[in-house]
């Protein structure tokens, strides 16, 4: 037997209703609800806001964050956080949530982080109040990106199809970067309690105005990237596309990828669509040596 729940794809700005096939034994998550009408203001501008969690404590081989680097040669360390963009009427939406506290990380096995900022600590710091994020555009759903969705009680979490498809049910090889860390209090992810307020998105979609997802899959099957109209020209959000700028400039493979034929696809659109300067990591510890971008 199977269930079977409303899901909303929005593809290329129209709002079509699928179906999830569901297996009650599956563990995979109920994923509905449609957008809510958004009022359109034409050439709305918005600020980006990069808040830091910290950086990793432990450096690590470069030839994880560059592809086929020789090992051992040289190490580097990795930013880790999330954005928070603000609209010129003052309303505030999320790209991403970022990783967990040191306490969580230390109870998964991960690596800690120095100058640590939990994800409530680092929406306080903007005066933003967890209860008036309405959306989040998730680049793609690894745990370091996902984590704290749980917190926001009134948001919408707009995800590529091919993402979250690939979310549910991962290679042994992706569990745990999904999430799947079997460890105790994190067996399943975090997202998984949030998956009712899931949106699906399909392809290149604008879902606000000035504010456009655009699919760049490569790191992730379903990863996507995020086009932001400011006073200083658009900026382009691009997840784990790349770790640090040093891909983007040596045109340099990133060491975890799912297809590198996709991956550099993705990396030539991003070249045709902004300018070296506009694009913004996640990982890049120079990213968040700037209050904002626009």
């Amino acid at each position: 037997m199977k269930l079977y729940d409303d899901c909303i794809v929005i593809r290329k700005n129209r709002i079509m209703k699928v179906y999830m096939s569901i297996s009650p034994d599956s563990h995979r998550p109920t994923i509905h609800n449609a957008m809510e009408g958004v009022e359109r203001k034409e050439n709305m501008q918005y600020k980006i806001y990069p808040l830091s969690a910290g950086e990793n404590a432990e450096p690590f081989d470069m030839s994880v964050l560059i592809h086929r680097h020789p090992i051992g040669k040289e190490q580097g360390r990795l930013g880790n956080g999330f954005f928070a963009v603000q609209g010129e009427d003052g309303t505030w939406f999320l790209i991403d949530t970022g990783t967990g506290s040191n306490e969580e990380l230390a109870q998964m096995g991960k690596p800690l982080l120095a100058n640590a900022h939990t994800f409530l600590e680092l929406l306080a710091s903007r005066n933003i109040n967890p209860e008036e994020i309405k959306t989040v555009i998730l680049t793609h759903m690894h745990w370091d990106h996902t984590h704290n969705l749980d917190q926001l009680p009134n948001a919408k979490f707009y995800v590529q199809k091919g993402e979250i498809t690939n979310a549910v049910s991962p290679g042994k090889h992706e569990r745990s970067t999904y999430g799947f860390m079997g460890s105790p209090g994190f067996t399943t992810p975090r997202w998984m309690a949030v998956s009712d307020h899931m949106v699906t998105i399909e392809g290149e979609v604008e879902l606000l105005p000035g504010v456009r997802c655009i699919p760049t899959p490569g790191h992730t099957p379903g990863s996507q990237s995020v086009l932001v109209d400011t006073a200083k020209g658009q900026f382009l959000l691009v997840g784990d596309q790349y770790y640090l700028m040093r891909n983007v400039e040596d045109d340099a493979l990133i060491g975890v990828f799912e297809n590198h034929t996709s991956w550099y696809a993705s990396h030539e659109k991003i070249k045709n669509l902004v300018d070296l300067e506009h694009i913004i990591t996640t990982h890049d510890i120079k990213t968040y040596k700037r209050e904002f971008y626009g």
